[in-house]
């Protein structure tokens, strides 16, 4: 069984330079892609935000959670998971390390069509290399109390991991594969959408085998937000 699965940093549905409203572009590209399960990081609910939730809902993906970690005005946003299959159970977790930088963990337990379970976990980490470190800290304790070592687990983020100094710790505290490492034998670049440089929007898995992975990039993803968006597919093992 395959599984196509999609992160994005939507920059809180605003465009990087116009700061216009995105949510009919994101409409369009979920909708090209029909990803299983959708990660949204900076995930604004809004009207129009709450309007394409119906919509999705109305459609492909009817089953929704979102993890809230800090506010903007009058709404609030954080993490976001959608998908075509029902959830189990669905929480966040603070993981914040102080007032400033409110982060979260949202996850997620899914089961597919032959009745499996799939693990998801999605965030957004610190700006700074001390505080991403002991955010990965505590993603471990929550992922160690959530699965057993022989479940299905995916773990989409904005790592904010500049200098992929991180990398390597993450595999291995965690007992997971990023995807493009992987597959293509290379951290590919995500940001800064209009000139990537670097992998900070990846996909972690455990027990399950990366097919494919690509980061999506066109002259009008590339001012949608200052992210590009990932898509990989996976076998369960």
């Amino acid at each position: 069984m395959i599984i196509k699965v999609l992160s994005y940093n939507i920059h809180k549905g605003r465009s990087f330079f116009l700061r216009h409203r995105t949510w009919g572009a994101l409409d369009k590209l979920v909708h090209e892609i029909e990803p299983d399960i959708i990660f949204l990081q900076e995930f604004l609910i809004e009207p129009q935000a709450e309007k394409l939730l119906e919509k999705f809902a109305d459609k492909l993906w009817p089953h929704y959670s979102f993890g809230q970690n800090a506010t903007m005005g009058d709404y609030h946003y954080g993490n976001a998971i959608l998908s075509k299959y029902p959830f189990v159970e669905t929480h966040s977790t603070d993981i914040s390390n102080n007032a400033l930088e409110k982060r979260g963990l949202l996850y997620g337990k899914v089961k597919v069509l032959d009745n499996r379970a799939l693990y998801l976990f999605c965030s957004h980490l610190d700006l700074t290399y001390k505080g991403r470190k002991n955010q990965i800290s505590k993603i471990e304790k929550v992922t160690s109390a959530l699965t057993e070592s022989e479940d299905h687990v995916i773990i989409a983020a904005d790592f904010n991991d500049w200098d992929n100094r991180l990398h390597p710790e993450i595999e291995s505290k965690l007992n997971v594969k990023e995807t493009s490492s992987s597959v293509n034998g290379f951290l590919a670049p995500t940001s800064p959408s209009i000139y990537p440089k670097f992998s900070l929007d990846r996909i972690y898995c455990r027990n399950l085998r990366a097919v494919s992975t690509q980061i999506l990039s066109s002259k009008y993803l590339r001012i949608l937000s200052d992210h590009l968006p990932v898509v990989s597919e996976f076998e369960i093992l």
